[in-house]
């Protein structure tokens, strides 16, 4: 359901479930962690895309939750599968590279949970994006946790609420999205940024990135200090790759 790869200091990991438009299941959620654990410290980039034409993800496969809920599923495995899914976006929120979301088509509820918690979103001009798991009778809560940060509550309300579905251009202007491109170019200029990103220091790229992470939880004034002497440990760091 996954196809991951490894090679210099790039983990990519392509989403392959055709027959469900790449709607996770539990399977898929602990192919992708597993994947995901096995990057190393030389690890400086990790891609998450999709290897089916015109889809980046439909989220959550509800269908095949509320068939294990029919067949019997208790309460414990039902928030099990809960705890999986939280943990891939964990997993993603705490990687020490940067993550990119490379997108070529819908990504719909948990789609955008897993792009969200991407550093970068590179999407194509067709891409649309929605969170619409009201019409379902689900609130989307993991979506509020990673999605927020990015657009603002108020946005993300009046976007759940709505319903609607929104463009790539769109996503891009509320701070979802890094860059929109030409579809069909979306490859290209991942590949791009991904040479870029690998010709920098290695160590100095890994403090900057945790730095930027953890630095919004901090008061202004603590937040200085903590950069400023972050910024004395990167002037230290051997200038070697």
């Amino acid at each position: 359901m996954i196809r991951a790869s490894t090679s210099r200091g790039l983990l990519e990991i392509a989403l392959e479930r055709p027959e469900a438009k790449n709607a996770l299941d539990l399977d898929m959620v602990r192919e992708m962690r597993l994947a995901l654990a096995a990057h190393t410290r030389e690890t400086r980039v990790v891609i998450l895309k999709s290897a089916v034409p015109g889809v980046f993800s439909l989220g959550m496969d509800l269908a095949a939750l509320r068939g294990g809920i029919a067949a019997g599923a208790s309460s414990p495995e039902v928030h099990a599968a809960a705890d999986e899914y939280v943990g891939l976006l964990k997993d993603i929120t705490g990687l020490r590279a940067i993550s990119i979301a490379e997108v070529d088509g819908m990504a719909v509820g948990g789609g955008v949970d897993l792009l969200a918690a991407c550093d970068l979103v590179i999407a194509s001009d067709r891409s649309a994006f929605s969170i619409a798991q009201l019409r379902k009778g689900i609130f989307p809560l993991t979506t509020s946790g990673v999605v927020v940060p990015r657009i603002g509550h108020r946005e993300f309300l009046y976007w759940m609420l709505s319903g609607q579905n929104y463009s790539a251009d769109k996503a891009r202007r509320l701070g979802l999205v890094s860059q929109v491109v030409p579809q069909g170019e979306v490859s290209a200029r991942v590949a791009g940024l991904t040479e870029r990103i690998l010709s920098y220091d290695s160590e100095a790229l890994r403090l900057g990135v945790e730095a930027l992470r953890f630095g919004p939880t901090l008061p202004l004034a603590e937040r200085l200090d903590h950069l400023g002497a972050l910024l004395a440990l990167n002037c230290q760091i051997p200038r070697a790759r």
